[in-house]
C-alpha cells in the first residue's frame, strides 16, 4: 500500500478519519503551481489510488486563495497531448472525490 509522506515542501497534509485534507501551501504567490507543487500533488494522489481507508480528499489553498494557476515565472509552457496536464493532476483519473 502506498504511503503518504509526513512532510511536503509545498503541501500541508492532514488526515481526519476517512478524509484527507490537502492544502496548497505557497500563499506568497497565491498558491501558484510550480514543478515542486505539481510533483507533490501527483505523489499524494498516486498514493491514494489504492487506499480504501481514505474516502475523500478536501483540497484547498493557504492564505485565502485557492490557486492562481500556473506560476508563469517558472513553468515550461509546453503541453503534451497524451501526457500530464500542464498543471499536474488536471488530467489524472482520480479514484476519490476531490
Amino acid at each position: 500500500m502506498a504511503e503518504l509522506k509526513d512532510k511536503y515542501e509545498t503541501l500541508l497534509v492532514r488526515r481526519e478519519r476517512s478524509r484527507l485534507h490537502v492544502t496548497l501551501n505557497r500563499p506568497e504567490v497565491k498558491n501558484a503551481l510550480n514543478p515542486t507543487l505539481i510533483g507533490e500533488l501527483k505523489q499524494v494522489f498516486g498514493a491514494l489510488r489504492d487506499r480504501r481507508d481514505i474516502k475523500v480528499v478536501i483540497l484547498r489553498g493557504a492564505g485565502g486563495t485557492f490557486c492562481a494557476g500556473a506560476d508563469l515565472k517558472v513553468m515550461d509552457n509546453r503541453v503534451e497531448p497524451d501526457g500530464d496536464g500542464p498543471m499536474g493532476p488536471t488530467r489524472l483519473r482520480l479514484s476519490k472525490p476531490v
